[in-house]
């Protein structure tokens, strides 16, 4: 041990390390914690410390996200038995030295990671939590990334074991020079690639065309605002027709399909709300393929995929006004709506509206893709068990469709249109997760998985009444691994409605 100096015998309090604040086991207070966006929104997240240890906590796999950075290579990048390089706690708070030592991971919730340091062997009363993708680095004296094996050494850092085992062994350099050696780590470059992974083609001010979030059938003019780990916050232009109950805002993934490029709507024939400038250039724009330097670029958009079976099921099954089907709307994400196509636009886009109300006003329909992932045959809430929103007239008497195209004249669109293809994930019941609120689409809320059908996921918000649960695609954009918030620094908000405990930033 004479060349690895000793620590102080100062008592540690086990710590969890969260990407961007450590935490002692009880938190008592909370503070604000300072972040560098041009937005009046406060961005905190939510620490997990508290569900991580619980022994029935299960959370859904990193991989199972398709819109999660570094998905596809996550289950091989993280792995229990990996080590890495994190900082020795106990050294800097006895000398206020940084100094750092081996760990193993021993446990993985989605991009959370227990950690075990080398020497500790069968003893977990050291164990702690760490985010694996957090590259703050040193702040007040406190080291928050993890490192691959081998950091130290290039960086000249010093390595020291933890005070609990400085003096279990004497042969601690043959110790590390053999596991230097011989030892599965991170790769060098996992915070940049998950930084490249959490990069956006759009930018704030880039002006594009939005689902009006109060009447989904219909676009806005709007542009980008806040940007935060690829979720834009979509600010609606003013048009001189809004009313003190429009939002002048919203949340979305760039991979939404709530966002358009410039041109969008009379491209296809959908309704805008536009000034009146913009409803006269905008088609010519997307036409002429000669947008402004301030319009967000098609290639930002993410473009739709049509399987050749898909299309020519398409072409062959014609889409017919007045047809009905089955459909899930932003506006009541916890049950089907039973829906008719009202509009059939170009490029087999449909204007769907909901039969479930009697008042124009309160009419809920939105403009989707024929193989849109929220449109289902008629029949299909049933034959899955989900909840129906009945139409007027149903609501004391059992609802079959056979009777109730009868009464209305209409036929159901073809079944063969909506056949989805459901694919091999590995979403289960129980499994934690970070999920969007469709009803407050820039909140993303600790959330549980209620239930699984086919490729339908029912999330379950912790905090919540069952009857705020809320349906979503398992390959949403808008359902995040756990930890996904804190890597981002975007805001989690916990089942208490608001944040936890955060340390300040300085």
């Amino acid at each position: 041990m004479s060349s690895l100096q000793s620590l102080s015998t100062a008592d540690r309090t086990p710590i969890l390390h969260f990407g961007d604040e450590p935490w002692r086991d009880s938190p008592s207070e909370s503070v604000s914690l300072k972040r560098d966006m041009s937005t009046e929104r406060l961005f905190k997240p939510c620490s997990w410390g508290h569900l991580l240890e619980s022994t029935d906590f299960e959370t859904a796999s990193v991989a199972e996200f398709v819109s999660a950075p570094l998905a596809s290579r996550w289950a091989e990048i993280v792995r229990e038995g990996v080590y890495v390089e994190v900082q020795n706690a106990t050294r800097a708070a006895s000398t206020n030295e940084i100094a750092y030592w081996l760990a193993v991971v021993i446990k993985v919730h989605g991009y959370f990671v227990k950690l075990r340091y080398l020497g500790c062997d069968d003893d977990s009363c050291h164990d702690f939590w760490m985010n694996t993708t957090s590259e703050i680095g040193v702040v007040g004296g406190t080291d928050y990334t993890i490192h691959p094996v081998g950091w130290s050494v290039e960086h000249g850092e010093e390595l020291h074991p933890p005070k609990e085992i400085e003096n279990s062994r004497e042969d601690w350099i043959s110790c590390l020079s053999a596991k230097l050696a011989d030892c599965s780590t991170i790769p060098k470059k996992l915070h940049e690639a998950f930084r490249l992974a959490t990069r956006t083609s759009f930018s704030p001010g880039m002006k594009l065309e939005a689902v009006d979030i109060r009447d989904p059938g219909c676009l806005r003019e709007a542009s980008v605002g806040c940007v935060s780990g690829r979720r834009l916050e979509v600010q609606y232009v003013e048009d001189g027709t809004s009313s003190d109950s429009d939002a002048s805002s919203f949340w979305c993934h760039d991979s939404s399909t709530m966002i358009r490029p410039v041109g969008w709507a009379k491209l296809i024939g959908q309704d805008i709300r536009s000034t009146q400038r913009y409803f006269d250039t905008s088609l010519g724009k997307i036409l002429a393929n000669r947008l402004s330097d301030e319009d967000a670029p098609v290639g930002c958009f993410t473009p739709l995929h049509m399987l050749e079976k898909q299309r020519q099921s398409l072409d062959a099954q014609e889409l017919k006004v007045g047809m009905k089907l089955e459909f899930f709307t932003p506006q009541c994400p916890d049950a089907m709506c039973i829906g008719t196509i009202r509009k059939v636009l170009r490029n087999h886009f449909l204007v769907v509206e909901a039969d479930d109300v009697s008042a124009p006003e309160e009419r809920l329909r939105m403009c989707v893709h024929a193989l849109s992932n929220c449109l289902y045959p008629a029949g299909y809430a049933q034959i899955a068990r989900i909840r129906l929103k009945k139409p007027p007239g149903y609501e004391e008497r059992c609802f079959r469709w056979k009777e109730y195209l009868d009464e209305t004249r209409s036929n159901a669109a073809p079944a063969e249109i909506f056949a989805k293809e459901v694919p091999d994930h590995g979403f289960q019941v129980g499994q934690m997760l970070e999920a969007t609120d469709v009803l407050a689409p820039e909140d993303i809320r600790v959330a549980r998985i209620e239930r699984v059908v086919d490729r339908l996921l029912l999330i379950h918000f912790e905090g919540f009444p069952c009857d705020y649960d809320q349906w979503v695609d398992c390959e949403s954009p808008d359902i995040f691994p756990v930890g996904w918030c804190n890597s981002v620094r975007y805001r989690l908000t916990d089942p208490g409605g608001g944040s936890q405990g955060v340390r300040a930033l300085d």
